[in-house]
């Protein structure tokens, strides 16, 4: 992350109230985002362009605390699965892609910080109200094709996209390019195949099976020894008759 090298300067002094009220009434200007501008020309594939894997087109997203994941997952279910997983998996098979092992290599167009309003529905008045904001990082990629080396077939680019809690650029960034690999609909590397990827980024799953082998596997172990041992035993007898 870029914070993770930057110097605090907020000791070196206190900024008197002069400066402070002039900052905030300088204009900030806004630009339109790079996707749009690109949407607008022609050249990024249309928002709606969602499940070409998968085929389950919704009006709704997909709830994976509610719905179990089923091959090919919807997007929805993808990004929802990618927002939830583990930064270190998620970021090895992301490198595994730009490595070559892959062909999705995108060229980050939004890269955002900040906080968004958390809006549920009252469960009595049925209106929207805000219960707290929530710090997020916002990454979109621009995929110069998804499970090959060209563009789309209507010459147009296609847009990758991560949102992941709290401030963490390398994690969003893998999303991003997760997103464009799991498009693929042939699938030939780790990174495009969506079990693969979905499954392995789990890291509540992940830890639990590993550490799991902590525990007394005295049973299995067993069974195991004595094959080896009836093996030996025969091989000897063998020998012996020889």
């Amino acid at each position: 992350d870029y914070t993770e090298r930057l110097l605090d300067f907020g000791e070196r002094g206190v900024v008197d109230d002069d400066q402070e009220s002039g900052a905030e009434k300088s204009d900030i200007p806004k630009f339109k985002k790079v996707s749009d501008l690109l949407r607008a020309s022609g050249l990024l594939e249309d928002v709606s362009a969602d499940d070409e894997t998968s085929g389950d087109v919704r009006d709704e997203p997909c709830d994976i605390t509610r719905e179990s994941i089923r091959f090919p997952a919807p997007r929805s279910a993808r990004l929802q699965t990618l927002a939830r997983g583990e930064t270190g998996a998620m970021l090895a098979l992301a490198y595994s892609s730009l490595r070559g092992y892959g062909s999705v290599h995108p060229t980050i167009a939004e890269m955002r910080v900040g906080y968004v309003s958390l809006r549920i529905k009252h469960p009595y008045t049925g209106n929207d109200v805000s219960v707290g904001d929530v710090l997020v990082t916002e990454c979109e990629g621009i995929l110069s094709g998804v499970g090959a080396t060209e563009i789309t077939a209507d010459n147009r680019f296609s847009l990758g996209y991560g949102l992941v809690f709290g401030q963490n650029e390398k994690k969003a960034i893998s999303m991003s390019i997760l997103d464009g690999t799991m498009r693929a609909s042939e699938p030939k590397t780790p990174a495009e195949d969506q079990e693969f990827v979905l499954y392995h980024i789990d890291g509540i799953d992940a830890m639990g099976f590993v550490e799991h082998l902590k525990l007394p596997h005295y049973v299995t172990f067993q069974s195991s020894l004595d094959r080896i041992r009836a093996v030996k035993s025969e091989e000897v007898g063998e020998v012996s008759d020889d």
